[in-house]
Parts: C-alpha cells; sequence; structure tokens
C-alpha cells in the first residue's frame, strides 16, 4: 500500500522536470531571436553611422539634356575596333534609310548605362546597404548593392548587367558587368560586347546637380577605354513617376482598342 504514494511522488516529480524543461525550450527560443536581433544590430551599426556622413543623392532627377550619340570626355567618337566601326557605320546607314534595328523599338531593354540618358525621370532610393534606381522608362528598376567590387566569376548575361557599388569620399563608385552583348550604347547604334566593364562615378555636384562620370571597357568592341559623362537635375519631390508603356509607341495591334489613340505622337 504504501508503494502508491512513492509512486505518485515519482510521476510529480518526472511531470516537474518534463514542465521545466519545456519552459526552458520556450526561454531559449524566445531568447535566440533576441540574440540574432543583437548580432545583426551590431553587424549594420558601422554601416548605418557611416551612412550619415554621405551625400544625400536620393530624390528624383532627369538628364540635362536627351544624348542621342554619346561622346567621349574630348568630344570625339569612342576609339572602335574594326569589326565594332563596320558595325556602326551600317547601323548609322540603316536609320539614315528610315530603317533601324535598336533593340529599344521592338521594346527591349535599353540597358546600362543608356537608361540613365533617357528624356524620363528616375528615382534614386539611397540605404546603408543599397542603392535602387526606379526609372519611369520601361518601369527599369536597377539594384545597386553597397558590397564592394564587383565579383565578375560567374555573372549572367543580362540587358541591365550586375552592378555592385561602394562609397569613396563623397563619390559613389559602380562597376557593372555581365552584359548579354546586344545593347546599343546610344541611338546612333554605338556596339558593345559581352566583354563590357561600365565603372560610373556620381557625385553631388550641388544640392540639385548629380554628376556622373562613365569609363566604359570593352576589350570586344573597343581599343581602349573611354570615359564620358553626364549630368541630372533634381525634380521636385512630388514629380510624378507616370506610365510608361512600350508597347504603346512601337508596336502594331491587332486589337486596335489596346492601342494609342490615333494621332498620338511618337515617344
Amino acid at each position: 500500500m504504501r508503494r502508491l504514494p512513492i509512486l505518485a511522488a515519482v510521476c510529480m516529480l518526472a511531470l516537474s522536470a518534463a514542465a521545466r524543461a519545456q519552459v526552458d525550450k520556450y526561454n531559449d527560443s524566445e531568447t535566440a531571436p533576441t540574440k540574432r536581433d543583437a548580432a545583426e544590430m551590431a553587424r549594420v551599426r558601422p554601416l548605418i553611422e557611416a551612412e550619415k556622413l554621405r551625400p544625400r543623392i536620393a530624390g528624383t532627377w532627369k538628364v540635362d539634356h536627351f544624348a542621342p550619340v554619346l561622346m567621349t570626355a574630348n568630344g570625339k567618337l569612342p576609339p572602335m575596333n574594326a569589326a565594332a566601326r563596320r558595325l556602326y557605320d551600317k547601323r548609322i546607314a540603316a536609320r539614315k534609310a528610315g530603317k533601324s534595328d535598336d533593340p529599344i523599338e521592338a521594346c527591349l531593354p535599353a540597358g546600362t548605362p543608356r537608361t540613365l540618358f533617357m528624356d524620363a525621370p528616375f528615382i534614386i532610393a539611397q540605404t546603408p546597404a543599397k542603392i535602387t534606381f526606379f526609372h519611369q522608362y520601361q518601369h527599369i528598376v536597377r539594384h545597386v548593392f553597397l558590397d564592394g567590387k564587383l565579383k565578375t566569376a560567374d555573372l549572367d548575361p543580362s540587358w541591365l548587367g550586375t552592378s555592385a557599388g561602394r562609397w569613396e569620399g563623397d563619390t559613389l563608385v559602380i562597376e557593372t558587368g555581365g552584359f548579354n552583348g546586344k545593347l546599343w550604347l546610344d541611338q546612333a547604334g554605338l556596339p558593345q560586347s559581352e566583354q563590357m566593364m561600365i565603372t560610373e562615378r556620381i557625385r553631388l555636384v550641388d544640392p540639385n546637380s548629380l554628376e556622373d562620370v562613365i569609363t566604359i571597357d570593352d576589350k570586344g568592341a573597343y581599343t581602349a577605354p573611354w570615359t564620358t559623362s553626364m549630368r541630372f537635375t533634381r525634380l521636385p519631390d512630388d514629380t510624378l513617376i507616370a506610365d510608361d508603356v512600350c508597347t504603346e509607341r512601337h508596336l502594331d495591334f491587332p486589337l486596335k482598342e489596346y492601342g494609342p489613340p490615333q494621332g498620338t505622337p511618337p515617344g
């Protein structure tokens, strides 16, 4: 008869231990996120503090003037190799004849850096770890992670390329590579190859003016690296980023109700 109280006591102790284990497990699960949050805050705090000292390039911008033809900093055509020059001359002749194979005429992306030069506003969003360009033109979005120099291994070819950035004093340096080789760098038809690498140096000239000095290094199309530059003007913060539907400008529609109104000027 005395075994029953002993057994009951053992059961109570076992239940108490199990309950304590559950409480400890719960406390551990609550503590783990707190520790992770603290570790993450410790990691990003230097980035946040450094960001306070950087120029604010965030805002809405637009190129000072549309540039149909890109020239080098000394006002000359870039130094094309023989194959690139033949292709360029062919494109110039086709445009003069009223024909053009410009990819943007088929609603393909304008790519980097040409999207910046289009006559349309864009927004720069600035954070400690990333700069993002939101373009009205074709609603293109370009991501620039501020993680240092571009790692060129195994980049997937694309129209925009892959960008990596870093701050050097008051200048944002962006390196971009991983292109598909199909871009026209301007309306005239400057070519590129898949080897193209771009380095941009972006800085505030004054609170309402932004300068982008662009160096293009493309051994597949040019005999030497070359540099051009563009300036952008800050627009009011309430500037509307409007709809931009490329197909309304460039394609014939079998269903006319989806096409542009009659008499709409070309974009």
